[in-house]
């Protein structure tokens, strides 16, 4: 039996979704304190809320959180993802439109076929 070889398997680099709401943060921050001549680390915690922020999905499948819109532009993620193949991590450059787009070219723009309608009418 032979494997059949499909085209490459081509995705974003990366996906965002904005959070809506807040989290609370739980912060840890050490202070130094004397016991007897020695001094020693006191652990603090702190709580507070934050905005939740943005999820970025990888294309490999991992996700993380990013707090603000500011480390997400430092991180790069500010900017539309590219097409990558898969197989190789190589950018894809000239990439099909998806099914919609391929299938609106061949409709006549007269023609009315009910994609572009959100409303229904009595008939």
């Amino acid at each position: 039996m032979q494997a059949v070889m499909n085209g490459p398997i081509v995705r974003p680099r990366f996906q965002v979704e904005k959070l809506v709401g807040k989290l609370t943060r739980t912060i840890f921050r050490y202070k130094k304190k004397k016991i007897g001549d020695k001094y020693t680390n006191e652990r603090v915690e702190e709580r507070k809320e934050v905005p939740a922020g943005f999820l970025v999905y990888t294309a490999k499948g991992d996700v993380f959180r990013v707090p603000s819109k500011a480390e997400l532009k430092r991180l790069g993620f500010d900017q539309p993802a590219a097409l990558i193949d898969m197989d190789s991590g190589d950018t894809v450059q000239n990439m099909q439109p998806n099914l919609k787009q391929l299938a609106m070219r061949h409709v006549s723009p007269h023609a009315d076929i009910g994609l572009g309608s959100t409303t229904q009418g009595d008939e």
